[in-house]
């Protein structure tokens, strides 16, 4: 059975784990950003040599300072740069997939919704039936069924409200009805 506190005690956990992954993420992004300026002054070294070498005159005052052990400072920022884009990217993942699950509470699947299989006739009784919030006709994969007062809706129809009621804090009940008792059903021919 589907309720807003039962969505809510699933949500708000994977939320939670989501906005943390978010600001890890970011912390690394900034650390990857310091790690960078020491590639910028690697660049500007190289234009300024390029400059020189090109006009003949090596004039060194116009090199920008080099840190203590520049080269090996160097060296070491390339492989720590790398080996934080490739943190990024697997955080990046897991975000994802977290987003994907937080996602999956608000639609229609396997564990929130009972399955019935049906005969032609009652497919097409069905789908001559009009969704109780649009009031348009739907495909049989596309009706969703409340069990316990049988009032029919279009998936996505059904989806946007329990989204509403998610957002605004209001119980999820049958838009028809106000029945408490949300048990979904979906058909299959």
């Amino acid at each position: 059975m589907i309720s807003i506190a039962n969505l809510r005690k699933q949500y708000e956990p994977l939320s939670v784990k989501w906005n943390n992954r978010g600001n890890e993420i970011t912390e690394l992004k900034n650390r990857k950003y310091r790690l960078c300026q020491m590639k910028k002054w690697r660049k500007e070294v190289d234009r300024l040599f390029c400059e020189m070498s090109r006009s003949g005159e090596f004039d060194y005052t116009k090199m920008p300072e080099m840190p203590n052990h520049g080269g090996a400072l160097l060296i070491k920022h390339e492989v720590e740069v790398a080996l934080i884009e490739i943190e990024i990217d697997e955080m990046e993942q897991i975000s994802m997939r977290l987003w994907r699950k937080m996602e999956s509470l608000f639609t229609f699947n396997r564990q929130n919704t009972n399955y019935k299989k049906i005969t032609k006739k009652k497919q097409r009784e069905l789908e001559r039936e009009t969704c109780a919030i649009c009031y348009e006709k739907h495909n049989i994969s596309q009706i969703v069924t409340i069990r316990s007062c049988g009032h029919s809706f279009g998936k996505s129809c059904f989806t946007d409200h329990m989204n509403y009621c998610y957002d605004e804090k209001k119980e999820l009940t049958c838009p028809c009805c106000r029945n408490h008792e949300i048990d979904m059903m979906r058909y299959r021919k």
